[in-house]
């Protein structure tokens, strides 16, 4: 059934009754840093690891004390499908370490310099970095 519509969004200065909740909507969308920075929650190092039959990645997360850390891996398309990471024993003190399986990259692809998406969430706090695979 052919259909057409046309709808509009009048934005006008001044406080909506909308704000509070764009505003914590906002406040959950994880906040773009860089590898090694941050200060309640950061992600601190992304390693691969080869040998022995086991290709992974291993991340370092400085967390809050006693937070629950969750972590998740993007590949630099749609088309890669990484595995969650898990957590592992071994972190430095305060922080978190995770692995995932390098698998998941589309036919022909490879990690190689790869760039993927870590994105970290404890709490109400979470960040999103993006670093290669070297």
């Amino acid at each position: 059934m052919p259909a057409e519509a046309k709808a509009e969004l009048e934005l006008t200065a001044g406080p909506s009754s909308q704000d509070a909740a764009l505003a914590a909507a906002e406040a959950r969308v994880p906040k773009k840093t860089v590898l090694g920075e941050g200060s309640a929650l950061a992600i601190k190092s992304v390693r691969r690891e080869d040998g022995a039959g086991r290709r992974r990645v291993i991340v370092d997360v400085a967390t809050p004390v006693g937070a629950r850390v969750a972590l998740f891996a993007e590949g630099p398309t749609p088309d890669w499908a990484l595995p969650v990471p898990k957590a592992v024993d071994g972190a430095p003190s305060g922080s978190q370490r995770f692995a995932f399986a390098l698998d998941g990259a589309p036919p022909g692809a490879t990690y190689d310099g790869a760039p993927i998406a870590l994105t970290a969430i404890a709490g109400s706090i979470a960040i999103e970095v993006v670093t290669r695979l070297d």
